[in-house]
Protein backbone atom coordinates (compact mmCIF):
# COMPACT_ATOMS: atom_id res chain seq x y z
CA UNK A 1 0.00 0.00 0.00
CA UNK A 2 1.60 3.49 -0.84
CA UNK A 3 1.87 5.83 1.49
CA UNK A 4 -1.03 8.10 0.40
CA UNK A 5 -3.13 5.46 0.01
CA UNK A 6 -2.54 3.98 3.30
CA UNK A 7 -3.08 8.01 5.13
CA UNK A 8 -6.58 7.70 3.07
CA UNK A 9 -7.02 4.87 4.94
CA UNK A 10 -6.73 5.97 8.29
CA UNK A 11 -8.58 9.29 7.61
CA UNK A 12 -11.42 6.98 6.53
CA UNK A 13 -11.05 4.53 9.41
CA UNK A 14 -10.71 7.62 11.94
CA UNK A 15 -13.78 9.63 10.53
CA UNK A 16 -15.84 5.68 11.06
CA UNK A 17 -14.42 5.91 14.41
CA UNK A 18 -15.57 9.33 15.04
CA UNK A 19 -18.58 8.84 14.44
CA UNK A 20 -19.56 5.40 16.20
CA UNK A 21 -18.23 7.17 19.36
CA UNK A 22 -20.00 10.09 18.91
CA UNK A 23 -23.15 8.02 18.48
CA UNK A 24 -22.20 5.98 20.81
CA UNK A 25 -21.39 8.16 23.55
CA UNK A 26 -25.19 10.22 23.14
CA UNK A 27 -27.36 6.86 23.71
CA UNK A 28 -25.12 7.16 27.43
CA UNK A 29 -26.79 10.47 27.83
CA UNK A 30 -29.99 11.86 28.36
CA UNK A 31 -32.38 14.64 29.66
CA UNK A 32 -35.54 14.42 31.40
CA UNK A 33 -37.41 13.27 28.49
CA UNK A 34 -34.83 10.43 27.33
CA UNK A 35 -33.46 12.51 24.66
CA UNK A 36 -29.56 13.29 24.48
CA UNK A 37 -29.15 16.92 25.68
CA UNK A 38 -27.50 19.32 23.85
CA UNK A 39 -26.45 21.28 27.06
CA UNK A 40 -24.55 20.42 30.31
CA UNK A 41 -27.62 22.29 31.92
CA UNK A 42 -30.45 19.92 30.71
CA UNK A 43 -28.85 16.82 31.54
CA UNK A 44 -30.79 14.64 33.48
CA UNK A 45 -27.19 13.36 35.01
CA UNK A 46 -24.90 16.69 34.32
CA UNK A 47 -21.89 14.32 36.05
CA UNK A 48 -22.18 11.23 33.50
CA UNK A 49 -22.74 13.88 30.13
CA UNK A 50 -19.28 15.58 31.80
CA UNK A 51 -18.04 12.11 31.60
CA UNK A 52 -19.31 11.29 28.38
CA UNK A 53 -18.24 14.56 26.74
CA UNK A 54 -14.65 13.92 27.96
CA UNK A 55 -14.44 10.64 26.80
CA UNK A 56 -15.89 11.88 23.30
CA UNK A 57 -13.32 14.81 23.20
CA UNK A 58 -10.09 13.22 24.58
CA UNK A 59 -10.99 9.87 22.15
CA UNK A 60 -11.41 12.92 19.32
CA UNK A 61 -8.57 14.55 20.25
CA UNK A 62 -6.27 11.85 20.04
CA UNK A 63 -7.82 10.67 16.69
CA UNK A 64 -7.21 13.61 15.51
CA UNK A 65 -3.31 13.82 16.43
CA UNK A 66 -3.10 10.17 14.74
CA UNK A 67 -4.43 11.76 11.26
CA UNK A 68 -2.74 15.22 11.97
CA UNK A 69 0.63 13.48 11.69
CA UNK A 70 -0.50 11.48 8.54
CA UNK A 71 -2.18 14.32 6.63
CA UNK A 72 -2.18 18.02 8.94
CA UNK A 73 -3.86 19.15 11.43
CA UNK A 74 -6.77 21.08 9.63
CA UNK A 75 -7.75 17.74 8.33
CA UNK A 76 -7.19 16.25 12.02
CA UNK A 77 -9.73 18.85 13.36
CA UNK A 78 -12.28 17.93 10.74
CA UNK A 79 -12.18 14.67 12.55
CA UNK A 80 -13.00 16.02 15.83
CA UNK A 81 -15.87 18.35 14.51
CA UNK A 82 -17.06 15.09 12.88
CA UNK A 83 -17.50 13.81 16.53
CA UNK A 84 -19.06 16.12 18.31
CA UNK A 85 -20.96 17.24 15.52
CA UNK A 86 -22.76 13.64 15.30
CA UNK A 87 -23.07 13.19 19.21
CA UNK A 88 -24.80 16.58 18.27
CA UNK A 89 -27.38 15.10 15.73
CA UNK A 90 -28.72 12.78 18.49
CA UNK A 91 -29.31 15.65 20.59
CA UNK A 92 -32.42 17.29 21.67
CA UNK A 93 -33.49 20.94 20.14
CA UNK A 94 -34.23 24.55 21.57
CA UNK A 95 -37.96 23.12 22.53
CA UNK A 96 -36.25 20.86 25.15
CA UNK A 97 -33.91 23.68 26.94
CA UNK A 98 -37.02 25.68 27.18
CA UNK A 99 -39.28 23.62 28.61
CA UNK A 100 -36.14 22.31 31.02
CA UNK A 101 -36.54 25.85 32.36
CA UNK A 102 -32.58 26.22 31.39
CA UNK A 103 -32.16 30.51 31.14
CA UNK A 104 -31.43 31.46 27.79
CA UNK A 105 -28.60 33.27 28.74
CA UNK A 106 -27.00 30.00 30.12
CA UNK A 107 -26.50 28.62 26.39
CA UNK A 108 -24.15 31.62 25.39
CA UNK A 109 -22.27 30.93 28.65
CA UNK A 110 -21.86 27.19 27.57
CA UNK A 111 -21.04 27.77 23.91
CA UNK A 112 -17.89 30.25 25.27
CA UNK A 113 -17.08 27.24 27.86
CA UNK A 114 -17.29 25.09 24.57
CA UNK A 115 -14.78 27.88 22.36
CA UNK A 116 -12.05 27.36 25.42
CA UNK A 117 -12.42 23.14 25.11
CA UNK A 118 -12.33 23.12 21.31
CA UNK A 119 -9.02 26.15 21.09
CA UNK A 120 -7.56 23.80 23.61
CA UNK A 121 -8.19 21.03 21.29
CA UNK A 122 -7.34 22.65 18.25
CA UNK A 123 -3.69 23.60 19.99
CA UNK A 124 -3.09 20.02 20.88
CA UNK A 125 -3.76 18.75 17.19
CA UNK A 126 -1.20 21.28 16.04
CA UNK A 127 0.96 20.57 19.08
CA UNK A 128 1.17 17.15 18.07
CA UNK A 129 0.82 17.88 14.28
CA UNK A 130 3.24 20.35 13.20
CA UNK A 131 2.71 23.36 11.29
CA UNK A 132 0.79 23.51 8.26
CA UNK A 133 3.26 22.44 5.34
CA UNK A 134 1.59 25.96 3.33
CA UNK A 135 2.39 27.93 6.29
CA UNK A 136 5.95 27.25 7.47
CA UNK A 137 6.94 28.03 10.76
CA UNK A 138 10.70 29.70 11.50
CA UNK A 139 12.34 26.99 13.64
CA UNK A 140 13.26 29.73 16.11
CA UNK A 141 9.72 30.60 16.13
CA UNK A 142 7.22 28.78 19.19
CA UNK A 143 3.90 28.38 18.51
CA UNK A 144 3.10 30.04 21.50
CA UNK A 145 4.78 33.17 20.09
CA UNK A 146 2.85 32.71 16.48
CA UNK A 147 -0.33 32.77 18.45
CA UNK A 148 0.04 36.18 19.88
CA UNK A 149 1.60 38.15 17.15
CA UNK A 150 -0.52 40.46 15.65
CA UNK A 151 -1.08 38.84 12.18
CA UNK A 152 -2.55 35.80 14.57
CA UNK A 153 -4.81 38.41 15.75
CA UNK A 154 -5.70 39.90 12.97
CA UNK A 155 -6.70 36.41 11.79
CA UNK A 156 -9.47 36.26 14.92
CA UNK A 157 -11.45 39.39 13.32
CA UNK A 158 -13.31 36.74 10.76
CA UNK A 159 -14.82 35.39 13.73
CA UNK A 160 -17.29 37.81 14.51
CA UNK A 161 -18.81 36.66 10.96
CA UNK A 162 -19.98 33.78 12.45
CA UNK A 163 -23.05 35.52 14.30
CA UNK A 164 -24.78 37.11 10.97
CA UNK A 165 -23.99 33.69 9.30
CA UNK A 166 -26.11 31.85 11.96
CA UNK A 167 -28.61 34.36 12.62
CA UNK A 168 -30.13 34.51 8.68
CA UNK A 169 -29.37 30.60 8.29
CA UNK A 170 -31.08 29.52 12.00
CA UNK A 171 -34.57 30.33 10.99
CA UNK A 172 -35.89 27.29 12.95
CA UNK A 173 -35.54 24.77 15.96
CA UNK A 174 -35.10 21.90 13.86
CA UNK A 175 -30.89 20.07 14.54
CA UNK A 176 -30.12 19.75 10.55
CA UNK A 177 -30.59 23.53 10.04
CA UNK A 178 -28.89 24.85 13.67
CA UNK A 179 -25.90 21.55 12.76
CA UNK A 180 -25.92 23.20 9.00
CA UNK A 181 -25.70 26.94 10.15
CA UNK A 182 -22.95 26.52 12.59
CA UNK A 183 -21.02 24.58 9.43
CA UNK A 184 -21.46 27.34 6.81
CA UNK A 185 -20.79 29.89 9.88
CA UNK A 186 -17.44 28.02 10.48
CA UNK A 187 -16.68 27.83 6.53
CA UNK A 188 -17.05 31.53 6.21
CA UNK A 189 -15.11 32.04 9.67
CA UNK A 190 -12.51 29.75 8.48
CA UNK A 191 -12.11 31.07 4.72
CA UNK A 192 -11.77 34.50 5.74
CA UNK A 193 -9.28 34.04 8.25
CA UNK A 194 -7.03 31.89 5.66
CA UNK A 195 -7.18 34.75 3.31
CA UNK A 196 -6.52 37.86 6.27
CA UNK A 197 -3.57 36.15 7.32
CA UNK A 198 -2.64 33.10 4.88
CA UNK A 199 1.00 32.82 6.78
CA UNK A 200 -0.23 32.82 10.46
CA UNK A 201 -0.92 29.32 11.69
CA UNK A 202 -5.11 29.13 12.10
CA UNK A 203 -4.67 27.48 15.47
CA UNK A 204 -7.69 29.55 17.43
CA UNK A 205 -9.55 30.19 14.18
CA UNK A 206 -11.31 26.79 15.48
CA UNK A 207 -12.64 28.35 18.63
CA UNK A 208 -13.12 32.17 18.12
CA UNK A 209 -16.43 31.94 16.63
CA UNK A 210 -17.65 29.87 19.10
CA UNK A 211 -16.75 32.88 21.77
CA UNK A 212 -18.19 35.41 19.31
CA UNK A 213 -21.40 33.27 19.06
CA UNK A 214 -21.67 32.72 22.94
CA UNK A 215 -21.67 36.38 23.40
CA UNK A 216 -23.96 37.17 21.23
CA UNK A 217 -26.49 34.40 22.76
CA UNK A 218 -25.48 35.77 26.15
CA UNK A 219 -26.74 39.09 25.11
CA UNK A 220 -29.91 37.67 23.11
CA UNK A 221 -30.65 36.05 26.42
CA UNK A 222 -30.66 38.63 28.46
CA UNK A 223 -32.44 40.96 26.38
CA UNK A 224 -35.67 38.81 26.49
CA UNK A 225 -38.50 40.62 28.01
CA UNK A 226 -41.14 37.64 28.53
CA UNK A 227 -40.89 33.77 29.20
CA UNK A 228 -39.31 31.94 26.63
CA UNK A 229 -41.88 29.45 26.09
CA UNK A 230 -44.02 32.57 25.28
CA UNK A 231 -41.64 33.38 23.49
CA UNK A 232 -40.75 30.34 21.84
CA UNK A 233 -44.68 30.03 20.81
CA UNK A 234 -44.73 33.30 18.98
CA UNK A 235 -41.42 32.57 17.27
CA UNK A 236 -40.02 35.38 18.38
CA UNK A 237 -36.76 33.88 19.97
CA UNK A 238 -33.60 34.80 18.68
CA UNK A 239 -32.36 32.34 15.93
CA UNK A 240 -28.84 32.62 17.50
CA UNK A 241 -30.57 30.53 20.23
CA UNK A 242 -31.47 27.40 17.69
CA UNK A 243 -27.83 26.63 17.60
CA UNK A 244 -27.33 24.75 21.07
CA UNK A 245 -23.58 25.13 22.27
CA UNK A 246 -22.80 20.85 21.28
CA UNK A 247 -24.51 21.96 17.70
CA UNK A 248 -22.11 25.07 17.62
CA UNK A 249 -19.09 22.96 18.85
CA UNK A 250 -18.94 20.22 15.97
CA UNK A 251 -20.57 22.37 13.47
CA UNK A 252 -18.15 25.28 13.87
CA UNK A 253 -14.81 23.23 13.83
CA UNK A 254 -16.05 21.05 10.88
CA UNK A 255 -16.90 24.56 8.92
CA UNK A 256 -13.40 26.03 9.68
CA UNK A 257 -11.70 22.93 8.92
CA UNK A 258 -13.60 23.31 5.24
CA UNK A 259 -13.16 26.69 4.90
CA UNK A 260 -9.15 26.63 5.58
CA UNK A 261 -9.20 23.90 3.07
CA UNK A 262 -11.04 25.86 0.46
CA UNK A 263 -9.17 28.84 1.03
CA UNK A 264 -5.84 27.01 0.75
CA UNK A 265 -4.46 28.66 -2.28
CA UNK A 266 -4.17 32.25 -0.52
CA UNK A 267 -1.06 30.64 1.62
CA UNK A 268 1.80 30.89 -0.56
CA UNK A 269 5.11 28.67 1.03
CA UNK A 270 7.72 31.31 3.24
CA UNK A 271 10.67 31.01 4.75
CA UNK A 272 9.34 32.19 7.57
CA UNK A 273 5.81 33.17 8.74
CA UNK A 274 6.78 35.94 11.47
CA UNK A 275 9.10 38.99 11.26
CA UNK A 276 12.53 38.58 13.12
Amino acid sequence: MSGTAFRFAVLGAALVGAVMGGLWLALLDSDPRGIPPASILAAANRSQTLVSMAVLLVGATALGCLVGKLVNAVVGLFVLGAAVGVYAMRTGPLLGLVFDGVPMSAIGIETCVWAAVMSACAIVVFLASGPLPDVPREERVSMWRELAHGDALRALAPAVLAVPVVWVVARSGTKGQAIGAAVLAGLVCGAGSRMAAPRVQPVLIFGAPLLALGIAQFASGLRLGAAPDALLAAGSLSPLLNVLPVDAAGGIVIGVAMGLGWARGTAKPSAATLPA
